[in-house]
């Protein structure tokens, strides 16, 4: 039962943080803060994979539009306010 559990856990924890093997994890904020070069590549790897699942239908409730002339227009309101 508990090999069963512990697979299960397993799978669900990869589901929800996919890149956890990959990239750094924090578990609260870090007293020192990282390069934004690498921050900004490390974002710019996730987005390109996490395109592609939602291109093809896999979306969660955080996308809500996918054409690209809405999603530049969003990323302009957003940084006139950031």
């Amino acid at each position: 039962m508990n090999q069963e559990y512990d697979k299960v856990m397993t799978e669900f924890e990869t589901s929800l943080n996919p890149y956890r093997t990959e990239f750094q994890v924090h578990q609260s904020i870090p007293k020192t803060g990282q390069n934004h070069a690498d921050l900004l590549t490390e974002l710019e790897t996730m987005k390109s994979r996490e395109e592609i699942k939602w291109q093809s239908g896999f979306a969660s409730g955080a996308v809500y539009h996918g054409d690209a002339k809405h999603i530049d227009f969003i990323n302009k309101v957003y940084s006139l306010h950031s």
